[in-house]
């Protein structure tokens, strides 16, 4: 049995469009609600479990149990750094990330494969890079809020250091999330010199392992 993995919102908090912006980008997507990102979060679905993770503008630390769902664990206790906990056949482990207040990254591991999911950090500390590194990746999900820049962003992900947190780890797929309207004007142009294994999230988007 694996777990499935939905992405519901993909961009930063700002989201896409961004209000009274006219870019090409916010055009875009109000033209077209394909186009359209709300707050980053996800839902993990695992044997008739629904777990929420970067709950959108509420708490970006914790896993919530989602509301109106019966017959799960209760993870809004605070995690330790690479702790695990099991929900069914699914291990769960917490991975420190590096911004400017504590937050943690998640692997989910079944017998199908691995996703992370790595929000809310501008490259990885030793510990967790050392970690990931023993460890492949069916997906690996990051954020990647701005296009390339010269200087490092304070906490979230330019292309530069999305990719450059991912060299060396063993991913099947990566995946681009928490992006601002900039990014996906500066994808407009530049998407195809991304690396054939990099794809960019869009809400919706399911993921299964």
């Amino acid at each position: 049995m694996g777990f499935s993995l939905e992405f519901l919102g993909t961009g930063d908090s700002a989201q896409v469009p961004v209000y009274n912006c006219n870019c090409v980008a916010c055009l875009r997507a109000r033209s077209d609600t394909r186009l359209r990102r709300g707050p980053s979060s996800a839902m993990v679905r695992i044997a008739g479990q629904q777990w929420l993770i970067d709950a959108g503008r509420m708490d970006l630390a914790d896993v919530f149990p989602a509301p109106a769902i019966t017959g799960i664990l209760d993870f809004s206790h605070t995690w330790q750094p690479f702790e695990s906990r099991q929900i069914a056949h699914v291990k769960v482990t917490a991975v420190p990330l590096q911004h400017s207040k504590p937050c943690l990254g998640y692997v989910f591991e079944s017998a199908k494969g691995r996703c992370a999911y790595l929000t809310d950090t501008v490259g990885l500390s030793p510990e967790t890079y050392e970690w990931l590194r023993q460890r492949p990746l069916t997906y690996c999900i990051v954020d990647c809020s701005h296009p390339p820049q010269e200087q490092a962003p304070r906490n979230h992900n330019d292309v530069t250091r999305a990719l450059a947190m991912c060299e060396g780890l063993e991913i099947e797929q990566l995946y681009f999330t928490h992006l601002s309207h900039d990014m996906d004007r500066w994808l407009l142009q530049n998407q195809a010199s991304l690396p054939s294994h990099v794809h960019i999230a869009r809400d919706g988007m399911y993921l299964f392992c």
